[in-house]
Formats: structure tokens, sequence, C-alpha cells
């Protein structure tokens, strides 16, 4: 009989660090070696975009879990000051009660989960969805033979606090305890969780994400990567993924703002998502008369984004690990220009095919972005090395790979 391999994850919708669970749910050989299950917090936003990843609808599970955070508020009162702050004061006011709750939803899951052999705990972070941190710690006092806990960015220091810090180190050895291993990205996020949380480094395993190729568009793949740059060509510029601060659009209109101020007009940036900052930037844009090299994009398919950007900006300024959408870029053959975070470095080689800016720096940027539309035909060379990149780090099969050494009897870290 196969081993059962139970994936578990609390999300408010279906967001990068997610794609992982699409790749192994989607996996032939993950699917041919464990009888693979999945249990997610239910929402319908998060629903539709899993049902939208995945191949066949067996096998999965809803979680239905309380949580009181910015994006279960209705969309309609959702960016109101105000009306945040009594939402989350009430989730404080109501947590005990919440974690009661949801300890008791996941126990009873348990508790009815007839072979309890692998246990795969999807964390957005560290310590992020305390949900899944309940999830490992009762996975362990259920009998799982075995805990993965994936943690998909990097995790802060512990509170300077005496009794938060007291409390977050208990937490801290509470799930060093319980998880038999722990799965990144990144050689930073790595070195983050030994040092800033104590963490066993023996228990820690890089695991670079892969990406599924199938997902993408094979026509669209190929007319990206076959885009031929002369000396005059207009570059589009683009960046993609969720509107929040930590994602670093504003870096990017800054730098935007700068080549504006000096004059250049050989160029266009895509905005592709929306979120909590969307009507910001919107404004950002409209009072510093960028409506000319700005444009937003909306439920738009990824693979014609990829497509119309000839190169991706991924200004993130924290809590990130191995951005999946830089992987994804190289997939089509589109260079990046990357900030220097977490495993960004390890994705991009600066200047083979890709650029490395400092943090947050976005005149280092703004020159960055010249030197590209003054000299686009350094792009040719560049996508041919992310391409090549692709292939060689960032597969789908080349993670099912290495996961599978850690699922398997003897686990040797992956560095």
């Amino acid at each position: 009989m196969k081993p059962k391999l139970t994936i578990v994850s609390d999300c408010d919708f279906f967001a990068g660090c997610e794609g992982i669970i699409a790749l192994i749910l989607n996996s032939e050989k993950m699917n041919k070696l464990y009888d693979v299950g999945f249990m997610y917090r239910f929402s319908q936003r998060y629903e539709k975009e899993l049902f939208v990843r995945i191949n066949k609808r067996t096998n999965l599970s809803r979680l239905y879990l309380l949580v009181m955070n910015r994006s279960t508020l209705p969309s309609i009162v959702r960016d109101i000051f105000l009306v945040r702050v009594i939402w989350r004061g009430l989730g404080l006011l109501l947590s005990p009660l919440l974690f009661m709750f949801n300890t008791t939803i996941i126990s009873l899951k348990f508790i009815f989960t007839a072979r309890k052999d692998i246990l795969y705990v999807n964390n957005g972070g560290y310590p992020a969805s305390w949900n899944a941190l309940i999830t490992v710690y009762l996975g362990y006092l259920f009998g799982f033979n075995k805990i993965l806990l994936s943690c998909n960015n990097t995790p802060p220091a512990r509170s300077r606090c005496l009794p938060l810090r007291i409390f977050q180190s208990h937490i801290d050895r509470t799930i060093n305890f319980a998880a038999s291993s722990i799965i990144v990205a990144s050689t930073l996020n790595r070195n983050y969780l030994i040092e800033r949380r104590a963490f066993d480094a023996n228990k820690i395993f890089i695991v670079p994400n892969g990406i599924e190729e199938d997902r993408f568009d094979a026509a669209m793949i190929e007319f990206s990567r076959a885009k031929v740059y002369t000396g005059t060509s207009k570059i589009m510029f683009g960046i993609i993924g969720v509107h929040e601060e930590r994602k670093g659009h504003k870096v990017l209109l800054e730098s935007v703002t700068r080549l504006n101020n000096q004059g250049f007009k050989n160029f266009k940036v895509v905005i592709e998502g929306y979120g909590p900052l969307t009507s910001n930037f919107q404004n950002f844009v409209r009072d510093n008369s960028l409506n000319s090299y700005v444009k937003f994009l909306r439920d738009t398919k990824i693979s014609e984004v990829y497509k119309l950007i000839d190169v991706l900006v991924v200004p993130s300024t924290h809590s990130e690990d191995l951005p999946n959408i830089i992987s994804e870029a190289m997939l089509f053959g589109v260079p990046v220009l990357g900030s220097d975070l977490a495993g960004i470095p390890f994705q991009i080689q600066h200047k083979k095919n890709g650029i490395i800016f400092p943090i947050g720096d976005d005149a280092v940027l703004a020159v960055e972005m010249v030197d590209i539309i003054e000299n686009p035909l350094i792009l040719n060379e560049y996508k041919q090395e992310c391409v090549s990149t692709y292939y060689a780090k960032f597969q789908a099969e080349t993670y099912v790979a290495r996961l599978e050494t850690i699922l398997g009897e003897k686990c040797e870290r992956i560095l």
C-alpha cells in the first residue's frame, strides 16, 4: 500500500506559495508513489483558484476555520482604516475562542484520517499562519510518522519585548520539536531560521520551488523566447503580483518618476494584479503624470502578461524567499530586475540572466532601467541564460526529485 501524504494549507487565496501544492497534486510521480490528499481552509476565492490550478478534484477536504484578518472583511469596507482597526481589535479579543475552535476542527479531521503516514504543512513563512503551526503540533500529537513544514518567506527576529520574546521562544521550540523536517527555498531563509529562531540546522532542507511548465500557454512561451531586440526596441517593463507594500511597487513607481523627469520616453510599464494598495498606486500614477508610461492590468492570463513584457521587475523589500514569478519569467525567457533579497540572488545571476539592485533603492533601479532602455541588445544574451537557468534549477521534475529524497527513509540535506 502506498504511504499516505496529507497536505494542509491555511491561506486566504491561492498565493504564489500555494503553487507547490498544485505541483505535488498534479505530479504523476508523486501520485504514483503516494496516496496524496489535500486539506485547505475553505473560502470561495481559494477554492475557485485551486480548481483552476489542479488537474483533478479528488482527495480534497475543506477546513472550515475561523480567521479574522483584513482579507475576511467585505471588500466594500476593507480599505476603511477605522473598520480595519475595529476588526483587528475584535480578532485579538476573540483570539482564544478562535484558537480553540480551529484546534477542534483540525483535531477532528486528524481523528478521522485513517492513515497518518506523512503530514506536509504549507506555510506562507514563519511564524505566518498560526493555524499552520497548530497543525504541525497536532500532527505530532495524533501520531503522524513524519511531519514536514514548508516555510516560504524569511522569518523576522524574535521581539525585543521580553514577555513576547519568551512566548515566541516557546513556540519555536515546540515547532522545532514537532516537525521532522523544515523545507525552505533559499540558503538565506535557512540561515535566518537558525540564527533568528534557533531551529535545528539538521532538520532544514533547501528545496528551490519548481514551476509547472504545463500550466502556461506553450505558444506564448515560444513567442516570448523568440523575441529579438534591436538598438531601437521599445522596452516594456512589468511587475506581477498582489499589491502589497512588501512587493515594492512604490520603488518601481519612484524609478519611473525619475525616468520621466529625465525625459526618457522609449519604455512602458505594466502593473499586473490588484490588492490593498491598488488605489494608492493609481493615485500616484495620476498625481505624478505617469499615465502615458504606466498601464494597470487585472484578471489577465499570466501567460499573456509574460508574452507582453520584455523585463520583469521584482523590487520586493521584505518577506520573500524564492519568488515563483522569477522562475516563471525565466521559463518564458524574460530577464528580471530583482532586489538583493532572500533567494532572489540565487535565481538571478547579475549581468548574466538579469540584474540585482539594492533593496528599496529606486535610484539604482532607475539607472539599471536606463541601461536596458539605451542598450536593449543586452536582453538577447540575458534571454538565453534565463531559459538555461530554468531548465537547470526550477523545473517541476527537479523539485519533485528533491522532495522525494526528503520524504524517503534516508533524508540527506540538500544544499
